[in-house]
């Protein structure tokens, strides 16, 4: 499905000019030099809105080739909309997996994660929304134990430990692996300290990609997700938007993420397969198991101790993040974009960006959060520390420092509670990841 729009047209649906350029670039299908029909997207408003109460078409992006170029020549670029698979199945009454004249005839999806944030969301769209036809097999990977929320005797889990060598992996895949025809790769191993984190990420895929290219001859698809940090938003200002089709920006620390989709583009010349990348920014989702990133549990700690020490629950960050803007992923979204991205031939061979398209500010995220666990926090937070030059990663308070001497409160709140179980869950408070 394809949208076009001329300057008039945009701004009739109250959509500012400046607001174009915002979001994820997707497939260019077609450039033009006069103002396009634009009447066809009355009715997807009509859906949106009614799907989406109080959303200015978040999720469909038109771009030109840039803001200069525009004025002078109104050229614009349409681009394919691939964000809801839903969407795209009440706005065109074509079945959802299928393109053109042509049906798709899947075998079976591989996934491999980690903590199972993505891949649960991926799971609880195809259990119930596909049937044995579309999808005789799906088989999850992980390398220790693992749960799944849904049940499903398409399911098969495997457990796979990447830190071995790619022969001797695809030894434990073949069998199992042999009629896989997409592929998905969301692990991802967390570490404080940004160069083990490079080391511990570095190789993990490309160990996959060769094992499963030896034993998946009808591979059709593999999609590698990784996220914010390729435009090195862990370490300071990004340009916004972040565009996927510029050269990777090169950082003070190695990163893992380059070397990681530079594989699947190497190994994929002259062949039929695609690949695909997808970039989140920070996800918002469930797992049945500890993660290394868990900003909820982490603050909800927070939150609760400093309620208990009855102190104002102050932001531990800086002037600019505190009263800057932000985005979120869903992973429901994550995995509907894969689903189809993955399956879609035209999608093939491209990265894309991936976020709910609303952004916010802490300043006022944050006071809400206070509020459902009833403690002390305003937006006009008060900062000790001068305000930082861009891109300094200075905070007003370290977790990981306070965090050290506040277990004995946390376990006092547990026992009054009558709670003595959960006093083990201040472990799972990932204090450092959050600074």
């Amino acid at each position: 499905m394809t949208l076009e729009a001329t300057d008039d047209e945009i701004q009739a649906l109250g959509i500012p000019m400046n607001q174009i350029y915002l979001g994820s670039a997707a497939t260019v299908v077609e450039e033009c030099d006069n103002p396009p029909d634009f009447s066809g997207l009355i009715v997807f408003k009509e859906v949106m809105r009614s799907t989406f109460p109080g959303y200015h078409l978040p999720h469909m992006w038109l771009a030109a080739d840039d803001q200069s170029e525009r004025t002078a020549t109104h050229t614009f670029r349409t681009l394919t909309f691939i964000y809801f698979v839903k969407l795209v199945e009440n706005y065109h009454t074509k079945c959802k997996y299928e393109s053109s004249s042509k049906q798709y005839d899947w075998q079976s999806r591989l996934y491999h994660w980690r903590h199972g944030i993505t891949g649960s969301a991926i799971l609880e769209y195809l259990v119930p929304n596909t049937t044995s036809e579309q999808w005789n097999k799906i088989i999850v990977t992980s390398r220790s134990q693992f749960k799944v929320a849904v049940k499903d005797l398409r399911i098969e889990l495997i457990a796979l430990d990447f830190s071995k060598d790619s022969a001797e992996l695809a030894k434990s895949m073949r069998e199992l692996c042999a009629t896989v025809t997409h592929a998905c790769f969301s692990s991802y191993v967390h570490r404080d300290d940004f160069a083990e984190l490079n080391k511990a990420n570095s190789a993990v895929f490309e160990t996959l990609l060769k094992a499963l290219l030896e034993v998946a001859p009808v591979l059709e698809n593999i999609t590698l997700q990784t996220g914010g940090k390729h435009y090195n938003v862990h370490l300071g200002p990004v340009p916004s938007p972040a565009r996927e089709d510029k050269p990777h920006r090169e950082a003070s620390v190695d990163k893992f993420s380059f070397p990681q989709e530079d594989a699947p583009i190497a190994a994929q010349k002259s062949q039929k397969w695609t690949w695909n990348v997808i970039r989140p920014e920070a996800i918002i989702g469930h797992t049945l198991k500890p993660t290394d990133m868990n900003s909820a549990l982490t603050f909800a700690l927070y939150f609760l101790v400093r309620k208990e020490l009855e102190v104002v629950a102050k932001m531990p960050t800086n002037q600019q993040y505190w009263a800057g803007y932000d985005d979120v992923s869903d992973s429901r979204l994550i995995a509907d974009l894969i689903i189809f991205a993955s399956t879609h031939p035209r999608c093939g061979n491209e990265a894309f960006n991936i976020t709910n398209g609303d952004y916010f500010s802490w300043q006022y995220i944050w006071p809400g959060l206070a509020s459902r666990f009833r403690t002390n926090s305003r937006s006009g937070q008060e900062f000790k520390k001068p305000l930082p030059a861009v891109g300094d990663a200075q905070l007003e308070l370290s977790l990981a420092e306070w965090s050290k001497d506040r277990r004995e409160v946390w376990e006092k709140i547990c026992e009054r509670a009558g709670k003595p179980e959960a006093k083990s869950t201040w472990d799972a408070g990932t204090w450092a990841f959050q600074n």
